[in-house]
């Protein structure tokens, strides 16, 4: 390498080098984004005494949603504007597939009542348990 270009290299590595962060424990941990700490906790994690805003059974092959859904979230909207939503699907393990269709579905409709796209969380749950599957909707 020609010694006119090792000196115009180590600016440019400089220049590169300056907006870097070393990965470390603290990149992933909980301090790391304090302002998302929202966004990065599970959202199939819930405390087991915390009641859904909504809940969809799917007793029927299209049980009526979008009156309750509605009302809810309209009435979420005026208390808290900018709330965020998690839309979690409980099933079994064979439900899995349906359940997942059914959970995009609601998060469409509430979608359509006007909330952003980023404030809707889609998550999962298996229950072997659960006898017939549904979508809970929760407030963050």
């Amino acid at each position: 390498m020609p010694p006119f270009s090792r000196v115009l290299l180590a600016p440019v590595l400089l220049i590169a080098l300056v907006g870097c962060k070393l990965i470390d424990q603290t990149t992933f941990g909980p301090d790391s984004a304090p302002d998302q700490a929202a966004d990065v906790a599970p959202a199939s994690v819930r405390p087991a005494n915390q009641v859904a805003l909504v809940t969809v059974r799917y007793d029927t092959s299209n049980p009526s949603f979008q009156n309750q859904l509605a009302f809810a979230v309209r009435a979420t909207e005026q208390r808290r504007p900018g709330a965020q939503y998690d839309v979690i699907g409980v099933s079994t393990a064979a439900d899995a597939a349906p359940t997942g269709r059914d959970s995009e579905a609601i998060m469409s409709a509430i979608a359509k009542l006007g909330v952003a796209d980023t404030r809707i969380h889609l998550g999962a749950r298996i229950n072997p348990a659960q006898t017939v599957r549904e979508v809970r909707v929760y407030l963050r």
